[in-house]
């Protein structure tokens, strides 16, 4: 007699995303992780973006016994993102700020 020996896969995917506009300045974010699960382990892969920004992947794999398995080299080039540079970063934040100091001055003005 022979046994037959069972397997099992799953996956689940879920999707998130944000928007608004400030000031005609339209802001948002959205984020897709998506699960497996089968006979050799579990994958986990999220992906996330800003409006404007460059897409960030990160994947995490494991064993069937747990353990975090190492990042294979097409998921590290995967996970490399475009930093700002330091002027876009204060472009950005100035910007900000200019934003924050025309919704403190509408609230002012109503209360």
């Amino acid at each position: 007699m022979s046994q037959s020996k069972s397997s099992f896969s799953s996956t689940s995917i879920s999707y998130s995303s944000s928007s608004s506009t400030i000031d005609g300045q339209k802001t948002g974010h959205r984020t897709t992780q998506e699960s497996h699960s089968d006979d050799s382990g579990h994958t986990i892969s999220r992906t996330t973006q800003d409006i404007g920004e460059p897409e960030v992947r990160e994947t995490h794999r494991y064993d069937a016994g747990g353990r975090k398995l190492p990042a294979r080299i097409e998921d590290q080039k995967q996970q490399q993102t475009k930093e700002p540079n330091d002027e876009q970063q204060a472009q950005r934040d100035g910007e900000y700020e200019e934003r924050m100091e025309d919704e403190y001055a509408k609230r002012e003005g109503g209360a």
